[in-house]
C-alpha cells in the first residue's frame, strides 16, 4: 500500500481511550475488514452481535473509530502516488489554517497532514504523467507562494511495511488482495467508488439508493472491483485517541542494494511501533510512520535503525503529525471533477 493508513488525527485534548482485550479484539476484525458485519465480528472475537454493535458505538462516539476508507490501488488506474512536504515563513495559525483550506480542496490530493518540525505540511498527490505532476506542483506553490520556505518531493516506489495498527497493537498486516488484473472502471464503477471511497461501512442497500442501482447490481461490481483496483476496507482509527504521538521518519541512505533494501525492509516489520513504510525517490530513501507513546520509544527505534544501518544511513529527520485534514484513496481527479 503505497499511502498510509488514515491516521484520524485531530486536536483532542480529551484524555485517551482505555481499550480493554474485547475493544482491542474488535479494532483488528475491523481493521482486516470494515465491512464486516456485526455477526461475522462476533464470531471472529467469541462476543454476541449486540455486544459488537455496541462496543463499536462506543468506540466511534468517543472518537476512537472516526470513519473508514476503501483502499484503492491508483496504479492500476494509471496514476503514481508522489508525497509533498512542505515548510512555510510564517507559522501563524491563521495563515496555516488558510493555506489547509485551499490544499484541501485540490482534485488530486490524496492526503493533508500538519506536521511539527523541520516541515509545516506532508502532501501526497497522484499524477498521470511528469507534465501533470508539474502542473500540480505549481497549483501548490501558487497557493503557497507568499509563505513557502522550502519544497521537498519523494516519489513512492515500493511498500516496506503497511498495517492497519502497530506490532504494539495488533500483529495483522493490512490485508491487500493481490491484483488478478487490470481492469478500467467504467461509469458505474466509478459511481459506487465515489460513494465508498470515505465512507467504506455502507450497506450495499445503502450503496445502491444512492447510485439508483439493486443491491445485486452492487454486490456484482464490487467483486468485480475487488479482483483488480479496490484492495480493502479499512477504519480510520485516531491513534491520538489510543495514546499514540504519530511521528513521520525521514531516512536518507546510499548504497542501498538489493541486500541492503531486503534487510531494510525486514528491519522494518520487526519494529513494534512501525505502521507504515515505503522506499522512495529523492532526497529522502525512505518515509515511515510510527506510533508510540514516548519519546524514549521513538529515541530507541532511531537509535537502532542507526546503528543496524550505519555504514549506509547519511541523515534523517523526525516530524510529528499532529493533525489530518484530508485522507481518501481516490481523489477527484479519478472521477473526472
Amino acid at each position: 500500500m503505497d499511502v498510509l493508513p488514515p491516521l484520524g488525527l485531530i486536536s483532542d485534548k480529551s484524555l485517551p481511550f482505555v481499550l480493554d482485550k474485547k475493544y482491542r479484539r474488535i479494532l483488528a476484525q475491523l481493521g482486516k475488514n470494515v465491512r464486516a458485519s456485526h455477526s461475522q465480528i462476533a464470531r471472529a472475537v467469541g462476543l454476541s452481535r449486540d455486544s459488537v454493535r455496541y462496543r463499536t458505538g462506543i468506540l466511534s462516539k468517543e472518537g476512537v473509530l472516526r470513519g473508514s476508507r476503501t483502499v484503492v490501488d491508483v496504479s492500476l488506474l494509471g496514476y503514481q502516488s508522489y508525497h509533498l512536504f512542505l515548510s512555510i515563513k510564517n507559522p501563524d495559525l491563521h495563515i496555516r489554517q488558510g493555506l489547509i483550506d485551499k490544499l484541501v480542496r485540490l482534485s488530486f490530493v490524496r492526503v493533508v497532514l500538519a506536521l511539527y518540525g523541520e516541515y509545516d505540511f506532508e502532501i501526497a498527490v497522484i499524477a498521470k504523467t511528469v507534465d501533470e505532476l508539474d502542473s500540480h506542483i505549481a497549483e501548490i506553490i501558487e497557493i503557497t507562494k507568499d509563505y513557502l520556505r522550502e519544497l521537498e518531493l519523494l516519489i513512492v516506489s515500493r511498500s516496506l511495511v503497511a498495517r492497519s495498527f502497530p506490532l504494539s497493537f495488533s500483529s495483522d498486516e493490512v490485508s491487500l488482495r493481490p491484483s488478478s488484473k487490470k481492469i478500467l472502471p467504467d461509469s458505474v464503477d466509478l459511481a459506487i467508488l465515489k460513494v465508498i471511497r470515505n465512507d467504506a461501512s455502507l450497506s450495499l442497500l445503502e450503496i445502491g439508493k444512492k447510485v439508483k442501482l439493486s443491491h445485486d447490481v452492487v454486490s456484482y461490481r464490487l467483486k468485480k472491483m475487488e479482483k483488480s483496483f479496490i484492495k480493502s476496507y479499512i477504519p480510520v482509527v485516531n491513534y491520538h485517541k489510543l495514546g499514540y504521538a504519530t511521528h513521520v521518519l525521514l531516512f536518507s541512505f546510499h548504497t542501498l542494494d538489493r541486500e541492503n533494501e531486503a534487510k531494510l525492509e525486514r528491519f522494518f516489520k520487526s519494529q513494534e511501533s512501525i505502521l507504515w513504510a515505503v522506499k522512495t525517490i529523492g532526497s529522502y530513501s525512505v518515509l515511515a510512520y510510527v506510533e508510540i507513546h514516548t519519546t524514549e520509544e521513538l529515541q530507541t527505534l532511531i537509535e537502532s535503525i542507526r546503528t543496524e544501518f550505519a555504514e549506509q544511513m547519511t541523515r534523517y529527520r523526525s516530524l510529528i503529525a499532529s493533525a489530518e485534514y484530508a485522507y481518501t484513496y481516490a481523489p477527484d481527479c479519478i472521477f473526472g471533477n
